[in-house]
């Protein structure tokens, strides 16, 4: 695991641990036991029966400094519970037919974008990790938040959108705290001070997000409208967390 950490491969580590061994498999990281499930049954009942299994503060805490208050990285208990009552309210029917539409879209829009780098014939050797990165994160920002996060048109560009920039330097923080001890997040460049950049482009993309709605509104009732409801209310959410919901959603797409 630790070699494929330090490539940035962490995916392809747990692409082969499902292929050898299936869809539920036990390791061993730092001495910390840990079950990775990908099978959809077994997620959904881990899910959705809270008497039978309970989720700690560990995944919080590998976020530490970047954000807190979010649905993904909630232990178990009320707070969950609020979070949870209001999200799955602004995910409904509508949302998935539109999910459905917007994916075409931007399958087609990537596809565009290969057409025009291939040219006349060319070979073009294509980055699908990246490129899925891509097409989840204009997914999400469109049916979520109403907001074109240029994700795939920036693959034909040299700089990379500011969410997808946001979301590369908050990914691989994430991901290579998670398999260290907190004392050694400094010497891999991700301890609190090393993510302050991370955390500024985070809070850049949810600033433009959020501002984008109060100019524009939106008719169709999207989840941020539902988040956004109640701000401030005691059953609602604050500010903070309604910021922290918003950067959930762009990383856990």
């Amino acid at each position: 695991m630790y070699r494929h950490l330090s490539q940035s491969r962490t995916h392809a580590f747990f692409a082969g641990l499902y292929e050898a061994y299936g869809p539920i498999v036990g390791i061993t990281v730092l001495g910390t036991r840990v079950v990775v499930v990908a099978d959809a049954g077994v997620a959904r009942r881990v899910l959705t029966r809270g008497e039978e299994f309970a989720r700690g503060d560990h995944i919080q805490a590998f976020a530490k400094g970047l954000y807190k208050h979010s649905l993904f990285l909630l232990p178990s208990g009320d707070e969950w519970k609020r979070h949870r009552r209001l999200v799955t309210s602004g995910l409904g029917p509508a949302h998935l037919r539109r999910t459905r539409e917007v994916a075409a879209q931007c399958v087609e829009e990537l596809g565009r974008v290969w057409r025009d780098a291939a040219g006349d014939g060319k070979e073009l050797v294509v980055d699908m990790h990246q490129a899925l990165t891509c097409l989840t994160l204009d997914i999400i920002s469109a049916v979520a938040f109403s907001y074109s996060s240029g994700a795939v048109l920036s693959l034909s560009t040299p700089t990379p959108s500011p969410s997808l920039a946001a979301f590369s330097l908050f990914q691989d923080a994430c991901v290579r705290r998670s398999a260290l001890p907190e004392f050694a997040w400094d010497w891999l460049g991700v301890g609190p001070r090393s993510v302050e950049n991370s955390k500024k482009c985070l809070d850049g993309v949810v600033k433009q997000i959020l501002e984008k709605r109060a100019r524009e509104g939106c008719e169709e009732g999207d989840l941020l409208d539902r988040l956004m409801k109640g701000v401030g209310a005691e059953e609602g959410l604050s500010e903070e967390e309604l910021g922290d919901e918003i950067k959930g959603f762009l990383f856990a797409g």
